[in-house]
């Protein structure tokens, strides 16, 4: 989630009252991988098909005739 979209959700939250925009934008520093899982990170101008394929690739089943995903 962008930095934008984060300090409007906050500001409709109880917590926005204790910590402002300000402290939100010291924070944030967008991407955070945890740190135990190998994540892949998704640009937002990936495609369906482009996070379908990686999902099927990661899954071992990118080039598997047998499997079809239908819309």
């Amino acid at each position: 989630m962008g930095l934008e979209k984060t300090i409007r959700r906050h500001a409709a939250r109880p917590l926005s009252q204790k910590f402002g925009e300000e402290k939100i934008r010291e924070w944030y520093d967008g991407w955070q991988p945890l740190p135990w899982y190998d994540e892949t990170r998704v640009g937002r101008d990936a495609s369906t098909s482009d996070l379908v394929s990686a999902i099927l690739s990661d899954l071992g089943l990118h080039d598997s005739p047998s499997r079809r995903i239908d819309a």
